[in-house]
């Protein structure tokens, strides 16, 4: 555990005495531009999670919990802005990360100011649903989309093809709500080993930029850079 009895900017609670689990409680939400105390603060963080402990059976968990409604990629902020190389050892099976728009668990910590970031990470088996996030209606889905081989270095527009070319159905009798989740599985040739969590953010991009409409401005130069940037990616 990180703490201090004078107030400070953030505490970490590793998981050596919290049950297998990394908790984070900070004054500012994590960015990808780091020095100072934030710096310190993201190092110690990835130190932590590399303890965590998972096995065959289980997958990352990860909540990000926080009142404020600003408009951030949930994705951004629990994965990669920590670094995606802290959760290789969690993700082999699948992850699970989401938003929670409520105030942080309280704890009897002098801040500097008021601690409106709450990160956790831990492991959960597979099977076990979410705590806060239940399924209600579904928007969209699509099933069978093939690619070719994934890899780390693939862009969002590689996704964006894929499921282009494939079958989706979105269903219109349901208003667009504000917030919503997604749902992917994807399944490898056997024998040919594949961890999400270094493809997790272009593959969320890409499939929801294929469900996005265009009013056709400039249509001939979008379908221009599209083509290339697609031909290039299937190289």
């Amino acid at each position: 555990m990180v703490e201090s009895s004078s107030p400070t900017n953030y505490l970490i609670r590793g998981p050596k005495d919290n049950g297998n689990s990394v908790e984070l409680w900070s004054t500012v939400r994590l960015p990808f531009e780091l020095k100072g105390w934030l710096l310190e603060m993201r190092n110690s963080l990835k130190l932590a999670i590399r303890d965590i402990q998972g096995d065959n059976n289980t997958i990352l968990n990860a909540i990000y919990n926080s009142n404020q409604c600003e408009s951030v990629d949930v994705e951004n902020v629990l994965i990669y802005d920590v670094g995606t190389a802290a959760f290789r050892h969690l993700c082999n099976k699948g992850l699970r990360f989401e938003r929670r728009i409520a105030s942080p668990p309280e704890i009897s910590i002098k801040f500097n100011e008021p601690a409106m970031n709450y990160h956790y990470y831990g492991v959960v088996n597979r099977e076990v649903p979410s705590l806060y996030w239940k399924k209600e209606v579904t928007l969209a889905h699509w099933k069978d989309i093939s690619c070719p081989p994934i890899k780390g270095e693939n862009k969002p527009h590689f996704f964006w093809y894929a499921v282009k070319k494939g079958s989706i159905e979105v269903t219109n009798e349901h208003p667009i709500p504000l917030e919503y989740g997604i749902r992917v599985i994807i399944k490898s040739p056997i024998r040919t080993e594949f961890n999400p969590v270094s493809v997790i953010k272009p593959l969320l991009d890409g499939i929801i930029s294929s469900f996005h409409m265009h009013d056709g401005t400039d249509i001939l130069e979008i379908m221009k850079r599209l083509s290339k940037k697609v031909t290039e990616s299937q190289r």
